[in-house]
């Protein structure tokens, strides 16, 4: 058949020729309305371009209008198998659909049935390509892009060299995160198969992580501290040495949460940084292996087995205890504080009942106050420094309770509809519930039910 026939529906021309055809001599009757419609055949929708939508036909047949050409598109399954994402190969910008049947480009349709992946066609070709398929793609400096590579050969084009950035397989294990090592400016690449730096390219199926520059110094490279900046650092060399200003006794360090890095911290700021691969932090009066010092600090404190620490009021700090004995000052009474386990369970949080301010504890044993101390062996938790109650307590609107139920069922009221409050539970086993729109807040332990004027609702 040739493709006039195809978009030429014969049958309807004979039917005009034979005089004999019903549709010609015959009045149609109305046709009835069903009482029970069934689900539209068909349905359209018009991607919203720049925007990412997640979209779910409704009809046996789901139409999803993009504006350009079927060449400036590409698309596959979704992560999880059962969705379709399309992007557009120039800007990046994508969609995820779900149970559609057909894309509707400018110059045609395909259905996804038949065509689950694409592009279907062959892409414009530069004039003269290396080998393939090839696309490239120019990073847009000081903005986040995520990308996704059409062609054979997928070329990501930045405009510094090769040593000023850092990359490394992105959190899902399918993409490449690449950041400049300055600034922090980062992209999201998947199907990539080349970085192309002012100086150099290099092969991701090669160099899946970087830098792969070997270090100006041949083995043996050094990073200085950038004092108030956050950096996010990837030794490149055998030796990486990581310089500070202060002593070590001004520091301290831990493994990082995802357990292959190591976080670095001044007591006094909280100033931190994170490093992978390094060997050696050097300070103003020393130097640490990590290998044989992953946590520090690790000098002895100055008076043997006892280190005070001060706290310093209305700042944040995070400390980690070097010695047998550390405590943490504080200069209110006991009365005035809160404290409780910290959300990875090995640390303690503590905070001003007034005013909020709050910091974080690591392997100390005290808290000294005004009034009194505390061991946080035998109270690792301040019940006694928060209120505890039984049956019904009422909310004290605009003040932060920190409250403890007792035996039997404690019903927390508040005078305000439900619609007006949200609650969810703690990640140390209470319950918080605040004002929608405000910066009202209530954290309750050991409580049964929170009464509303409208309803009362089980916790």
């Amino acid at each position: 058949m040739s493709v006039f026939s195809d978009i030429f529906d014969w049958s309807d021309w004979l039917d005009w020729l034979n005089p004999e055809s019903p549709s010609q001599t015959e009045t149609p009757s109305e046709p009835e309305t069903p009482t029970n419609p069934e689900t539209p055949a068909s349905a359209e929708y018009t991607d919203v371009t720049g925007e990412f939508e997640e979209l779910t036909g409704s009809t046996d047949n789901d139409i999803f209008v993009v504006s350009g050409n079927q060449s400036d598109y590409g698309w596959g399954l979704a992560e999880d198998g059962v969705g379709t994402v399309i992007w557009n190969n120039e800007t990046g910008d994508a969609d995820l659909l779900y149970s559609f049947e057909t894309i509707r480009f400018a110059d045609g349709e395909v259905s996804l049935t038949d065509n689950p992946e694409g592009p279907v066609v062959e892409p414009e070709l530069p004039e003269e390509p290396a080998v393939g398929p090839y696309a490239e793609y120019t990073d847009t400096v000081g903005e986040f892009q995520e990308l996704i590579g059409a062609a054979d050969e997928d070329v990501f084009i930045l405009a510094g060299n090769q040593a000023d950035y850092s990359w490394t397989a992105s959190e899902d294990g399918a993409g490449t995160v690449i950041w400049n090592n300055e600034t922090g400016d980062a992209d999201l690449l998947y199907s990539f198969e080349t970085l192309r730096f002012a100086d150099s390219e290099v092969s991701l199926a090669d160099a899946p992580e970087g830098p792969v520059v070997e270090p100006v110094t041949g083995e043996y490279a050094e990073y200085t501290d950038t004092v108030g900046e956050f950096e996010e650092l990837v030794g490149a060399a055998d030796e990486d040495v990581f310089i500070l200003a202060g002593n070590q006794a001004d520091y301290s360090w831990a493994a990082s949460e995802d357990g292959a890095g190591t976080v670095i911290w001044n007591n006094e700021t909280g100033d931190a940084d994170l490093l992978y691969s390094f060997e050696t932090l050097r300070f103003a009066d020393s130097e640490v292996s990590l290998a044989d010092a992953p946590e520090g600090p690790v000098v002895e404190p100055i008076s043997g087995e006892y280190v005070e620490y001060t706290d310093t009021v209305g700042e944040f700090e995070e400390l980690v205890g070097a010695a047998d004995e550390d405590v943490f000052i504080l200069a209110g009474n006991q009365a005035d504080y809160s404290w409780a386990a910290s959300e990875d369970g090995s640390g303690t949080v503590i905070w001003n009942n007034e005013t909020g301010d709050a910091d974080l504890l690591y392997s100390f044993e005290t808290l000294r106050f005004a009034d009194a101390e505390a061991s946080l062996a035998e109270m690792p938790s301040s019940e006694t420094g928060d209120e505890i109650v039984s049956g019904m307590v009422a909310d004290i609107p605009g003040e932060a309770q920190f409250l403890y139920g007792s035996e039997g069922t404690d019903t927390f009221v508040i005078d305000g509809q439900s619609a007006d409050y949200g609650w969810e539970a703690t990640d140390d086993g209470g319950f918080v519930v605040w004002e929608e729109g405000t910066d009202n807040f209530d954290v309750l332990y050991s409580f049964e039910e929170i009464q509303f004027q409208d309803t009362t609702v089980g916790l």
